[in-house]
């Protein structure tokens, strides 16, 4: 997933100045957000059974980006049974095998599971928070080259995460 949002950050390379902010809902994909004007769909496929979409925007010298996947039936009863929080750590690790992880904090959630990741290699680094809550599975990064790493801890880089809300159809 973070390959994935590391290949929209260069397809977005033309963007650079920062673009003013609004709010996306995104019900059909599981999220609203606060995010620089331009967030949009990029990708929505099929990945190992599951839906998966890759949204994202460039804005300054940040690429801001979500991988939203409808894990209904992706993560098998037995993961599910072992609570949101330890889905959450089963896709940040996945994440971090693609990368060095840096650090890792479990952070509250209502109604789900979170985690957040710093990971780096030698073309990024990024601010990686996970989001779950059943069926939905939210991968928000906020990405930055190596010399520019205090941007994925600045203002922009915390509304976007903070901004961030799983959207669970009513039963």
């Amino acid at each position: 997933m973070l390959r994935n949002l590391m290949v929209l950050g260069a397809a977005l390379a033309t963007i650079a100045a920062a673009a003013p902010w609004r709010s996306y809902s995104h019900p059909e994909a599981g999220f609203t957000i606060e995010a620089p004007e331009g967030f949009v769909l990029n990708s929505d496929k099929q990945v190992d059974g599951a839906r998966t979409r890759l949204y994202g925007v460039r804005s300054g010298d940040l690429v801001f980006g979500i991988v939203s996947t409808d894990a209904s039936t992706a993560v098998p009863a037995s993961e599910w049974a072992q609570g949101e929080i330890a889905v959450a750590n089963a896709v940040a690790d996945g994440a971090a095998m693609e990368t060095k992880e840096i650090s890792r904090t479990q952070i509250a959630y209502p109604g789900g599971g979170a985690v957040e990741v710093l990971l780096r290699d030698a073309e990024i680094v990024s601010r990686t928070r996970i989001l779950v809550r059943r069926p939905w599975v939210l991968h928000l990064a906020v990405i930055a080259l190596p010399e520019q790493e205090a941007l994925v801890n600045s203002p922009e880089a915390d509304r976007f995460l903070n901004s961030a809300k799983v959207v669970v159809p009513a039963i």
